[in-house]
């Protein structure tokens, strides 16, 4: 026998034995296993861009809280200074300092000084209370008392 038969006759043999191969065999059925994995895989892809998203979300959220955080702190921190300041004001001419907001901005119409206060009437006070989120419900003496009291206004002056 010739080199070329032999070897073809190995290779004849050999396809043979590849039936007993589940692989071979089976063909479709490592087909259709390919397929399932396929669709697992693209489920694990979409999941994976939802949890992306998601994680994108929340991150823009905290960072959206922290930053607000970061402004109140900043706000009551100035505004403690400016209620101890206030709280020493002995004479209605005295300019107030001014407090600030929760976004830590000046608040317009606040008043100049305590006499400027006193004049106030509901609507303006209201604003400005609402400005601080404070309590804006009650009589004008009441609303013009909480004020004061926020200010750090000690002494009716």
């Amino acid at each position: 026998m010739s080199v070329s038969s032999r070897g073809l006759a190995d290779a004849s043999q050999e396809v043979r034995l590849l039936r007993n191969l589940p692989a071979y065999d089976n063909s479709q059925g490592v087909l259709n296993a390919i397929d399932r994995l396929t669709i697992v895989v693209e489920s694990l892809r979409t999941d994976v861009h939802t949890l992306r998203t998601e994680v994108t979300t929340l991150r823009t959220d905290f960072n959206h809280r922290f930053d607000n955080f970061e402004l109140r702190l900043q706000a009551n921190s100035y505004n403690q200074v400016a209620q101890i300041y206030n709280s020493h004001i002995s004479n209605s001419n005295i300019p107030l300092r001014g407090l600030h907001d929760h976004r830590n901005m000046a608040v317009n119409g606040f008043p100049i000084d305590s006499a400027t206060l006193k004049r106030l009437q509901a609507p303006a006070l209201t604003a400005l209370l609402e400005a601080f989120q404070l309590p804006s419900d009650g009589s004008l003496g009441v609303k013009r008392q909480r004020f004061r009291e926020f200010v750090g206004l000690v002494v009716d002056v």
